[in-house]
């Protein structure tokens, strides 16, 4: 357990949550966690997003870092929560990025985005990427880096609440500062969300929104689920940086299936060659759109097409629990991809334990 964040390891919070892990070009490895208490207990306890670093493999984490700071209200209630932070890092400078959702008691969420140039110790003050809206839920941000090392791109999901249908879409916001400031978000597309939860399933679904950038051409690559079709396909983006805008140059469906069956959770990565890589879950090898798999498509046509491959052949029967995670996870090789996911540890499915898994896939 990383310390000094959960009670029991040093730290003062209840839960840990959302993790996600990152490496600079030192070989330093970064951690993140959004940590909150169930019920606050006094002004400031609400929540917080914190990194810690570890320079000897993870075998040892040095103190946490706290970047995003929530905030307690009246009572036992929360003024602002911070939410769903995901970290990465620029591999030419080792500049780290981190982006969350800061939800408030107003109801009007809003995307922030914040670096680090010294290895995480100090964190740059929290910069608004997306306006507010009331009737808008920002969310699933992701930060990757371009070619030019002072560039930073974010994407990010608009999801429709009450009173404002039809407005679900993905977002991109640029900077050429390396962070200090962003343009104004462009839609890239509009998108039609996942059910939740999905049929045949108890657990919470997500369209999973991701970006990642060939460093070698500065080809970008936005990844989702979309409900469009009456069923969840994994699709791709290619978008081109045209300097003061975006354009969209094409939109791939991954997966290549023939039947109504589901495929969610998708991730994608760039490899040092170019090979665009996109792993998900994938209900459509067995029967009854219940069953859940792992496959792996990878594009050697900057995702024009892509070849799929069945990664897990023992389906993981997860309708018996009411939360299998909010996201799968990734690393892309010269040679291979290495997708991170949820199973049951147990042939046949059925259990109530939860295992995550890494699978080496040649693609």
């Amino acid at each position: 357990m990383v310390p000094g964040i959960q009670l029991g390891s040093g730290g003062a919070f209840d839960r840990g949550t959302d993790p996600s892990v990152t490496f600079d070009k030192n070989g330093n490895a970064y951690y993140t966690c959004l940590a909150f208490n169930l019920f606050p207990k006094s002004l400031g306890s609400a929540g917080a997003v914190f990194v810690s670093r570890s320079t000897d493999g993870g075998m040892t984490w040095g103190t946490p870092v706290a970047v995003f700071n929530g905030e307690a209200g009246p009572g036992r209630s929360v003024s602002r929560f911070e939410d769903h932070q995901f970290l990465t890092t620029n591999p030419a400078n080792g500049h780290l990025y981190l982006t969350e959702t800061m939800f408030t008691a107003a109801g009007k969420p809003v995307i922030l985005f914040s670096r680090s140039t010294d290895g995480g110790q100090t964190w740059l003050s929290p910069v608004s990427i997306s306006d507010r809206a009331g009737n808008v839920t920002f969310q699933d941000s992701f930060a990757a880096s371009g070619k030019d090392p002072s560039t930073v791109y974010v994407t990010f999901g608009a999801f429709a609440n009450h009173n404002l249908s039809n407005w679900n879409r993905i977002y991109i916001a640029k900077s050429a500062d390396g962070g200090l400031t962003f343009s104004q978000p462009q839609l890239l597309t509009e998108i039609t969300p996942l059910p939740d939860p999905l049929p045949n399933a108890p657990w919470r679904s997500d369209n999973n929104l991701w970006v990642a950038v060939d460093r070698s051409t500065n080809q970008i690559y936005v990844n989702y689920a979309d409900y469009n079709a009456g069923d969840a396909d994994v699709k791709v983006i290619r978008v081109h940086d045209d300097g003061g805008s975006f354009s969209v140059q094409r939109i791939t469906r991954v997966n290549n299936d023939s039947t109504a069956s589901d495929q969610f959770f998708p991730f994608v990565t760039v490899a040092p060659n170019g090979r665009v890589d996109v792993c998900y879950q994938d209900r459509s090898y067995a029967p009854g759109n219940a069953l859940l798999f792992t496959t792996c498509g990878a594009s050697t046509d900057a995702g024009v097409s892509f070849t799929n491959q069945q990664v897990t052949t023992t389906p993981f029967d997860a309708s018996n629990n009411n939360f299998i995670g909010d996201y799968n996870w990734q690393v892309s090789t010269a040679n291979t991809v290495i997708p991170i996911f949820v199973g049951d540890g147990v042939p046949g499915g059925g259990s109530l334990d939860e295992e995550v898994f890494i699978a080496i896939v040649t693609p």
